[in-house]
């Protein structure tokens, strides 16, 4: 038994043991301080034992992994979004019994050294000196190792025969037991590791764990499988509602010509007004009688949203992509108030929706009337304003949580509102007929008023490509921004890219920020 053993001395309680692990952005380095102890025997020298581990139960029960003689470190090699203990001891060691410093110098962490470690290849007696391991080549030429609870001095190795020599007093070193030990880790009493390790000194005794999850941060976003913030490429928190947008994309407008019944109300109510059921469309041979129910519906919809309809700029939020750096793993949550992501977790946040069937690029909503109300708070006055029904074509897909832009009769920025949540009726045969949407006004200060939409692309829009990237960890890719017909130079343009590689990027007065993706593109006007 071990007593009386010299211990590492601290300044006081608040220096023991790890105080920081940090990820670093690169998704794989965790950097780490800890407080810095003294040797408590003048002929002693000091150092410090990392642990860590992905398990909590497994960190000291693996052993200390690196030895250093500094009091922070740089680890790497990790795996990104894995959560990792760490554990850091002092340790206080004689100089004519251990040379750490000369331990295999660890390739994951600079400034620090891999405790070396075998196994016996055969069962050895309590008074052997000869102590055969399966590969001693990364050991000291002396030093002491441990097999179970028994430390043993050694005081020359064989390479070629892989076993260590021990004194006559080398076997239980330190007054430990000097015992039987197999292959397997029995020593005659119970079952230990059987692992062969250098001996880690005398250690001060904290459980101080600290974890940490290599992750990526800006400006580094990994385009692998492995990175741990790899792309969304599937939403499965919203209802996919693509194949209804395409099925109703290019609905034509009402004509007006021919026999055609002009409502649908009469249509359905049996109301006789001397035409063919749907009327007449075309002209000479190419004239079709009877209509598309779903195509009739919607345009009828389309003539009253151009009479009442408010013209509205869609920003649709972002269920797929690359994830931000403010979303964490470990709480699958993201910041409220992130310039990234604009609180969606998803860099650049929304895609803008320009609607094919209008030169602006707008959609029309009709909103109903609403009490505009101030609510009195302990901290002062606060908008109370909930839209309880507004309703639009069943085109494009409105979803819970994208935005609307609402103008005023100036046609300046009135407010953003965000849906918060969408009924869809059915017309017939499991045809969507409108979609009626609830949704609250956001205060100014909510970050999605800095998304830079596009206001406006008439009289004309075009759409302009970005240049192609080809970047490290990137596809080949190119963004494209419609923007109206009357830009003449690219310092006009004003606005947010289409998403592609899983992000989008901000315009500003025709400078493409790289939203700290560590790439670049130029517009080609």
């Amino acid at each position: 038994m071990i007593c009386e053993v010299p211990r590492p001395i601290f300044g006081g309680p608040y220096d023991v043991g790890l105080k920081k692990a940090i990820p670093r952005s690169d998704g794989y380095t965790v950097y780490l301080q800890w407080g810095i102890a003294i040797q408590s025997e003048v002929q002693d020298e000091i150092g410090y034992n990392v642990y860590f581990s992905t398990l909590k139960d497994d960190v000291l029960t693996e052993g200390p992994k690196y030895f250093t003689r500094y009091s922070e470190l740089f680890i790497s090699r990790f795996s990104p979004g894995d959560t990792i203990y760490f554990l850091v001891r002092a340790m206080e060691y004689n100089p004519l019994d251990l040379s750490p410093l000369s331990y295999p110098v660890s390739p994951q962490a600079t400034n620090a050294f891999s405790y070396p470690e075998s196994a016996l290849s055969s069962n050895i007696s309590a008074s052997d000196l000869l102590i055969p391991l399966i590969d001693i080549s990364e050991f000291p030429s002396s030093g002491v190792f441990h097999i179970g609870t028994e430390l043993i001095k050694y005081t020359s190795i064989d390479l070629t025969g892989n076993t260590a020599v021990v004194p006559a007093d080398g076997r239980g070193y330190y007054n430990t037991n000097a015992r039987y030990h197999d292959v397997d880790g029995y020593d005659g009493y119970v079952i230990q590791d059987p692992t062969v390790r250098s001996y880690a000194g005398w250690e001060d005794l904290n459980h101080i764990y600290v974890t940490a999850q290599p992750r990526f941060e800006p400006p580094n976003y990994a385009y692998t499988d492995a990175d741990g913030y790899k792309q969304v490429m599937k939403d499965n928190l919203t209802t996919d509602l693509s194949g209804s947008d395409q099925s109703n994309l290019g609905f034509p407008g009402y004509d007006y010509s021919g026999w055609h019944r002009t409502s649908m109300a009469d249509y359905f109510s049996g109301v006789c007004i001397g035409s063919y059921h749907g009327g007449e469309q075309g002209c000479n041979g190419n004239k079709t009688r009877g209509f598309n129910l779903q195509q009739r519906s919607t345009q009828q919809l389309e003539m009253l949203l151009n009479t009442t309809g408010e013209p509205i700029v869609l920003l649709k939020r972002k269920w797929t992509g690359i994830r931000c750096n403010c979303f964490r793993l470990n709480q699958e949550h993201h910041e409220s108030r992130c310039k990234n992501c604009f609180n969606t977790s998803f860099v650049g946040g929304y895609d803008q929706y320009y609607n094919p069937r209008k030169s602006d690029g707008r959609i029309l909503v009709r909103f109903n009337p609403t009490n505009d109300d101030l609510a009195i708070k302990n901290y002062g006055l606060e908008q109370n304003f909930v839209v309880s029904s507004a309703w639009t074509l069943v085109i494009p897909a409105i979803k819970d949580r994208d935005v609307l832009i609402r103008f005023d009769e100036n046609g300046e920025d009135e407010f953003r509102y965000e849906v918060t949540g969408v009924t869809r009726n059915k017309l017939m045969f499991s045809e969507s007929g409108s979609q009626i949407m609830q949704m609250y006004r956001l205060d100014k200060t909510d970050p999605v008023y800095q998304w830079r939409a596009v206001r406006d692309t008439s009289t004309v829009p075009s759409t302009l490509n970005t240049s192609l990237s080809i970047m490290a960890g990137y596809a080949p890719h190119l963004h494209t921004i419609t923007v109206s017909n009357s830009i003449a130079n690219i310092s006009q343009i004003n606005g947010t890219t289409s998403t592609s590689q899983g992000h989008s990027h901000s315009i500003i007065s025709g400078v493409l920020l790289d939203m700290d993706l560590s790439h670049t593109h130029t517009i080609i006007l």
